[in-house]
């Protein structure tokens, strides 16, 4: 928890007049979750935009944030999709990664579709 105290003035006057303290929960995500991935379908085809609409799908799944799917555009990776999204806690993610949309989706889509991918999870490093 960050604490703010916010001091009002009015104007021209000194010192405050009313100081207000505010307690915040900092809301900053602390995982992100990444997958790449190259689908089995030709580009355009109407299997790669099932595949894309049911992932989308998943950004309505509980605690996701920042939910994005991306074109891979860099000659120097193979693969050509990217999706992120991340998480406040480890509970959250792990809430996303159990529930049963997730689970039907991998089943339904991703094990068919997915020729090859790269997952990787990511958190802030610590100051130092």
């Amino acid at each position: 928890m960050a604490k703010l105290t916010f001091l009002i003035y009015h104007v021209g006057k000194h010192p405050p007049l009313n100081e207000i303290d505010i307690e915040q929960q900092e809301s900053h995500p602390v995982i992100e979750h990444t997958v790449t991935f190259r689908l089995t379908h030709p580009h355009g085809s109407a299997a790669e935009t099932t595949f894309l609409a049911a992932a989308a799908a998943l950004a309505e799944i509980q605690d996701v944030k920042d939910f994005v799917i991306r074109r891979q555009t860099s000659p120097k990776n193979q693969h050509t999709f990217g999706i992120s999204m991340r998480f406040d806690t480890q509970e959250q993610y792990d809430f996303y990664s159990n529930h049963p949309a997730h689970r039907a989706f991998i089943q339904e889509h991703w094990l068919s579709s997915v020729s090859d991918f790269q997952e990787a999870d990511f958190e802030p490093l610590e100051s130092a």
